[in-house]
């Protein structure tokens, strides 16, 4: 067992950023595999997911696969924050790439302990508002102590420009757009002529849906997505005031995933009758999170043209165009990658690189 003690040999002098990562899923082993030990900052020093950790001076993705019983322990969060703390010497970051309502809603505690916290999970954003506000007011004592960019876009500068927007005087009249990367790609390769249930095997097999696929069909996480934008425009949007229309047939949305998967003539007519349902007068499809400033907000599909932006987007790409003042009648729009494992671990990585410990690491 890795003592605190242990760590009286981490070297001395320049200050170091010591990280602990929580969800070592697919975003985070590919996390992982970005540490190199021996190189000074960052080190990793804690990896954990819901029933064990790995605690220690500077590990990396073999340290994390080959550990054995004598150097795992029991999931304990509090003791690997307190690990985390006494391993930082005041330079502490901790990464969330899990999607866990327990873990975001410690985000609000961390920060107030003085921890930087790098995300990809949208609940605490998302949160109800008396949880967000009280997430809020840690985080505007020092916006880079909390860097959040993976949860919409996979890195996309969109909360950045929102920020800035913001801060500029404008006032944000609207968001929306393409929200989700592997709706993205399914509405795309479904327009080109495949069936829905073989588009959802397709995009299974390349690693672009979450292991249940359902939870991406059912449009929540466009919502929580559609919630953070808002929030981040200036509006108090909650989940229950966003219209979200179900991909999922309402008889497939119990059981297993293989379940699922075995009844595809089921998925096949009901995503037609969505399709029929959406507003809309174009002959290509597009999945699609608006709001506005009457406080409307929707997902689902919509019926495009084919010279429409989202038209033109490529495989699992994110499309957000965002109206102002300045931006009216030409929206701002931001493009580009919005789902996969490398580039959402990427936008966590760029979270790391841009927080205040790295700054102060950096400077000294």
């Amino acid at each position: 067992m890795v003592s605190f003690e242990a760590l009286a040999a981490c070297p001395a002098g320049r200050p170091e950023v010591a990280v602990a990562l929580v969800g070592p899923g697919r975003v985070g082993r590919a996390l992982l595999k970005r540490f190199r030990p021996g190189t000074g900052a960052p080190r990793l020093v804690a990896i954990a997911n819901s029933s064990r950790m790995l605690l220690g001076a500077d590990l990396d993705e073999d340290a994390w696969l080959t550990a054995d019983d004598e150097h795992e322990h029991s999931a304990d969060l509090s003791q690997l924050v307190a690990w985390l703390e006494r391993s930082a010497r005041g330079q502490a970051v901790l990464v969330d790439a899990t999607a866990s309502v327990e873990v975001a809603e410690r985000h609000a505690d961390w920060l107030k302990r003085g921890l930087t916290v790098v995300t990809a999970n949208k609940w605490a954003l998302a949160a109800p508002s008396l949880r967000w506000q009280a997430l809020e007011r840690e985080r505007l004592r020092d916006p880079t102590r909390y860097q959040a960019a993976a949860t919409v876009g996979a890195g996309l500068p969109v909360l950045s420009t929102l920020d800035r927007l913001r801060q500029s005087g404008e006032t944000v009249h609207g968001v929306g757009g393409a929200l989700s990367g592997t709706m993205s790609f399914l509405c795309g390769r479904i327009s080109a002529g495949l069936g829905p249930s073989d588009a959802v095997v397709e995009a299974m097999n390349a690693g672009l849906t979450e292991p249940d696929p359902r939870n991406d069909l059912d449009g929540l996480d466009v919502a929580r997505k559609l919630v953070i934008l808002a929030r981040a425009a200036g509006y108090p949007l909650v989940l229950e005031d966003v219209e979200v229309d179900s991909l999922v047939p309402p008889e497939l949305r119990e059981g297993t995933v293989e379940q699922f998967l075995q009844q595809p003539d089921v998925l096949d007519k009901h995503w037609q009758h969505c399709v029929n349902q959406a507003g809309g007068t174009g002959e290509l499809i597009a999945h699609v999170g608006r709001f506005d400033s009457s406080g409307k907000a929707r997902v689902g599909l919509e019926r495009i043209e084919p010279g429409h932006l989202l038209a033109g987007l490529q495989g699992a790409g994110n499309l957000v165009e965002i109206r102002t003042g300045c931006y009216g009648e030409q929206p701002l729009v931001i493009a580009g990658p919005g789902a996969g494992i490398e580039v959402t671990a990427l936008a966590l990585w760029s979270g790391m690189q841009q927080s205040a410990p790295f700054s102060q690491a950096i400077l000294a």
